[in-house]
Protein backbone atom coordinates (compact mmCIF):
# COMPACT_ATOMS: atom_id res chain seq x y z
CA UNK A 1 0.00 0.00 0.00
CA UNK A 2 2.70 2.33 0.91
CA UNK A 3 4.49 1.61 -2.62
CA UNK A 4 1.32 2.49 -4.48
CA UNK A 5 0.87 5.82 -2.14
CA UNK A 6 3.14 7.84 -4.72
CA UNK A 7 1.78 6.73 -7.62
CA UNK A 8 -1.51 7.87 -6.37
CA UNK A 9 -0.74 10.93 -5.15
CA UNK A 10 1.05 11.57 -8.80
CA UNK A 11 -1.96 10.91 -10.41
CA UNK A 12 -4.02 12.83 -8.44
CA UNK A 13 -1.62 16.20 -9.28
CA UNK A 14 -1.92 15.64 -12.95
CA UNK A 15 -6.02 15.20 -12.67
CA UNK A 16 -5.81 18.78 -10.74
CA UNK A 17 -3.34 20.37 -13.25
CA UNK A 18 -5.34 19.50 -16.22
CA UNK A 19 -8.26 20.72 -14.56
CA UNK A 20 -7.19 23.78 -13.66
CA UNK A 21 -5.54 24.15 -17.25
CA UNK A 22 -9.00 23.58 -18.80
CA UNK A 23 -10.43 26.69 -16.13
CA UNK A 24 -7.77 28.68 -17.82
CA UNK A 25 -9.46 28.42 -21.37
CA UNK A 26 -11.78 31.50 -22.25
CA UNK A 27 -10.39 33.97 -20.37
CA UNK A 28 -9.07 37.22 -21.32
CA UNK A 29 -5.46 38.21 -21.55
CA UNK A 30 -5.01 40.29 -18.55
CA UNK A 31 -2.14 42.52 -20.76
CA UNK A 32 -4.16 42.48 -24.50
CA UNK A 33 -7.58 42.10 -23.35
CA UNK A 34 -8.47 39.24 -26.10
CA UNK A 35 -10.49 36.27 -24.80
CA UNK A 36 -8.95 32.97 -25.90
CA UNK A 37 -11.90 30.77 -25.41
CA UNK A 38 -13.59 31.40 -28.24
CA UNK A 39 -12.31 28.83 -31.00
CA UNK A 40 -13.29 26.25 -33.08
CA UNK A 41 -10.14 24.06 -32.24
CA UNK A 42 -8.88 24.19 -28.85
CA UNK A 43 -6.43 26.83 -28.29
CA UNK A 44 -6.52 28.72 -31.64
CA UNK A 45 -9.03 31.68 -31.70
CA UNK A 46 -11.43 32.12 -34.19
CA UNK A 47 -10.66 34.12 -37.82
CA UNK A 48 -12.57 37.26 -37.79
CA UNK A 49 -15.65 37.41 -39.90
CA UNK A 50 -14.97 41.33 -40.76
CA UNK A 51 -12.02 43.43 -39.93
CA UNK A 52 -13.08 47.17 -39.71
CA UNK A 53 -10.52 49.92 -40.90
CA UNK A 54 -10.30 53.91 -40.55
CA UNK A 55 -8.34 55.15 -43.46
CA UNK A 56 -7.70 59.32 -44.04
CA UNK A 57 -4.59 61.54 -44.14
CA UNK A 58 -1.99 61.75 -41.48
CA UNK A 59 -1.77 65.29 -41.80
CA UNK A 60 -3.80 68.20 -42.31
CA UNK A 61 -4.30 72.19 -41.89
CA UNK A 62 -6.53 74.44 -39.90
CA UNK A 63 -9.67 74.65 -42.46
CA UNK A 64 -8.56 71.87 -45.31
CA UNK A 65 -11.48 69.38 -45.61
CA UNK A 66 -10.14 65.80 -45.20
CA UNK A 67 -11.61 62.58 -46.12
CA UNK A 68 -11.68 59.46 -43.74
CA UNK A 69 -13.78 56.47 -44.67
CA UNK A 70 -14.62 53.31 -42.87
CA UNK A 71 -14.07 50.27 -44.21
CA UNK A 72 -15.47 46.88 -44.11
CA UNK A 73 -13.42 44.02 -45.19
CA UNK A 74 -14.95 40.60 -44.89
CA UNK A 75 -17.02 37.24 -46.85
CA UNK A 76 -19.32 36.52 -44.11
CA UNK A 77 -23.36 37.33 -44.74
CA UNK A 78 -24.21 40.72 -42.25
CA UNK A 79 -27.52 41.43 -41.06
CA UNK A 80 -27.56 44.18 -38.79
CA UNK A 81 -24.07 46.47 -37.86
CA UNK A 82 -23.60 49.09 -35.50
CA UNK A 83 -20.31 50.88 -34.91
CA UNK A 84 -19.45 53.91 -32.84
CA UNK A 85 -16.49 56.08 -34.00
CA UNK A 86 -14.98 58.87 -31.57
CA UNK A 87 -13.57 62.26 -33.41
CA UNK A 88 -11.66 64.62 -31.52
CA UNK A 89 -14.13 67.50 -31.13
CA UNK A 90 -11.58 69.93 -29.62
CA UNK A 91 -9.29 69.59 -32.74
CA UNK A 92 -11.75 68.08 -35.56
CA UNK A 93 -15.32 69.11 -36.86
CA UNK A 94 -17.43 66.88 -38.80
CA UNK A 95 -19.12 68.87 -41.97
CA UNK A 96 -22.46 67.90 -42.23
CA UNK A 97 -23.37 65.70 -45.42
CA UNK A 98 -27.08 66.70 -45.44
CA UNK A 99 -27.99 70.38 -44.10
CA UNK A 100 -32.15 69.18 -44.33
CA UNK A 101 -32.05 66.35 -41.33
CA UNK A 102 -31.32 68.20 -37.68
CA UNK A 103 -27.87 67.51 -36.52
CA UNK A 104 -24.46 66.61 -38.38
CA UNK A 105 -24.82 63.46 -40.80
CA UNK A 106 -21.93 61.50 -42.10
CA UNK A 107 -21.85 59.96 -45.76
CA UNK A 108 -22.96 56.83 -46.45
CA UNK A 109 -21.53 54.33 -49.18
CA UNK A 110 -22.07 51.17 -50.32
CA UNK A 111 -25.26 49.63 -49.54
CA UNK A 112 -27.51 47.32 -50.73
CA UNK A 113 -31.31 49.31 -51.76
CA UNK A 114 -33.19 47.26 -49.35
CA UNK A 115 -31.02 48.55 -46.13
CA UNK A 116 -32.48 50.13 -43.60
CA UNK A 117 -30.14 53.04 -42.18
CA UNK A 118 -31.11 53.77 -39.25
CA UNK A 119 -28.24 56.52 -38.17
CA UNK A 120 -25.08 57.64 -39.19
CA UNK A 121 -25.22 61.05 -37.16
CA UNK A 122 -22.77 62.90 -35.11
CA UNK A 123 -23.52 64.16 -31.57
CA UNK A 124 -22.32 67.07 -29.85
CA UNK A 125 -19.53 64.73 -28.16
CA UNK A 126 -18.23 63.81 -31.49
CA UNK A 127 -19.30 60.54 -31.26
CA UNK A 128 -20.66 59.09 -34.56
CA UNK A 129 -23.21 56.55 -34.51
CA UNK A 130 -23.78 54.03 -37.33
CA UNK A 131 -26.25 51.34 -37.47
CA UNK A 132 -27.68 49.84 -40.64
CA UNK A 133 -30.20 46.80 -40.55
CA UNK A 134 -31.90 44.80 -43.40
CA UNK A 135 -28.57 43.56 -45.43
CA UNK A 136 -30.63 39.96 -45.55
CA UNK A 137 -28.19 37.46 -46.96
CA UNK A 138 -25.91 39.96 -48.86
CA UNK A 139 -22.25 39.22 -48.99
CA UNK A 140 -20.17 42.27 -47.59
CA UNK A 141 -16.93 41.92 -49.82
CA UNK A 142 -13.91 44.77 -49.14
CA UNK A 143 -15.69 48.06 -49.54
CA UNK A 144 -16.26 51.40 -47.98
CA UNK A 145 -19.09 52.32 -45.28
CA UNK A 146 -18.51 55.54 -44.61
CA UNK A 147 -17.25 59.14 -45.73
CA UNK A 148 -16.30 61.69 -42.93
CA UNK A 149 -15.43 64.95 -44.27
CA UNK A 150 -13.55 66.45 -41.23
CA UNK A 151 -11.84 69.73 -40.65
CA UNK A 152 -9.47 70.43 -38.78
CA UNK A 153 -10.20 73.58 -36.49
CA UNK A 154 -6.85 73.79 -34.72
CA UNK A 155 -3.54 72.77 -34.75
CA UNK A 156 -2.58 69.91 -32.91
CA UNK A 157 -3.42 66.38 -32.73
CA UNK A 158 -6.59 64.91 -34.27
CA UNK A 159 -7.84 61.15 -33.31
CA UNK A 160 -10.57 59.27 -34.70
CA UNK A 161 -10.77 56.25 -33.09
CA UNK A 162 -13.55 52.86 -33.40
CA UNK A 163 -14.63 52.59 -29.86
CA UNK A 164 -16.95 50.05 -30.24
CA UNK A 165 -18.51 47.66 -33.04
CA UNK A 166 -21.30 44.43 -33.33
CA UNK A 167 -22.11 42.46 -36.15
CA UNK A 168 -24.93 39.77 -36.37
CA UNK A 169 -25.46 37.12 -39.55
CA UNK A 170 -29.21 36.93 -40.90
CA UNK A 171 -30.09 33.81 -38.55
CA UNK A 172 -28.87 36.32 -35.33
CA UNK A 173 -25.56 34.49 -34.26
CA UNK A 174 -22.74 37.17 -33.37
CA UNK A 175 -20.34 37.72 -35.98
CA UNK A 176 -16.64 38.21 -34.98
CA UNK A 177 -15.40 41.75 -35.76
CA UNK A 178 -11.72 42.76 -35.57
CA UNK A 179 -11.13 46.29 -36.10
CA UNK A 180 -7.77 46.13 -38.33
CA UNK A 181 -6.80 49.73 -37.82
CA UNK A 182 -8.67 51.51 -35.44
CA UNK A 183 -6.83 54.47 -34.65
CA UNK A 184 -6.36 57.46 -36.92
CA UNK A 185 -4.57 60.56 -35.72
CA UNK A 186 -3.90 63.61 -37.74
CA UNK A 187 -1.22 65.83 -37.20
CA UNK A 188 -2.99 69.37 -38.15
CA UNK A 189 -0.50 72.94 -38.91
CA UNK A 190 -1.45 76.52 -38.42
CA UNK A 191 -4.04 78.09 -40.00
CA UNK A 192 -5.25 78.47 -43.50
CA UNK A 193 -6.66 81.89 -45.07
CA UNK A 194 -9.60 79.67 -46.99
CA UNK A 195 -11.73 76.80 -46.53
CA UNK A 196 -10.09 73.70 -49.26
CA UNK A 197 -11.37 70.94 -50.94
CA UNK A 198 -9.44 67.85 -50.46
CA UNK A 199 -9.71 66.49 -54.53
CA UNK A 200 -10.12 62.97 -53.20
CA UNK A 201 -13.76 64.50 -51.81
CA UNK A 202 -14.76 66.00 -54.86
CA UNK A 203 -15.84 63.18 -56.87
CA UNK A 204 -17.96 61.75 -54.16
CA UNK A 205 -19.19 64.72 -53.95
CA UNK A 206 -19.91 64.78 -57.22
CA UNK A 207 -21.65 62.08 -57.45
CA UNK A 208 -24.66 63.17 -54.92
CA UNK A 209 -27.94 63.64 -56.29
CA UNK A 210 -31.68 63.50 -55.83
CA UNK A 211 -30.80 62.81 -51.99
CA UNK A 212 -29.45 59.17 -52.85
CA UNK A 213 -26.47 58.90 -51.69
CA UNK A 214 -23.32 57.79 -54.19
CA UNK A 215 -22.30 53.53 -54.81
CA UNK A 216 -25.42 52.65 -53.73
CA UNK A 217 -25.56 49.17 -55.65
Amino acid sequence: MRKLLPVILVSVLLAVGIFLLTLGLGRSDPETGITTGDSDIAGLPLEPSLLLSLEGPGKGRVGQILPVTLDIQGTQPVADLTVEVAISPLYLRVKDYDTEITGTQVMPLALPENADLKSYDVGDDGVLHYQVSGLGSSVVPSRTLLLIPVTPVMPGLGEIVIQSVSAYAPDGNELVVYPEKSLLEIEISSETTHIELSPALLPLCLSHSEGKAPFVY
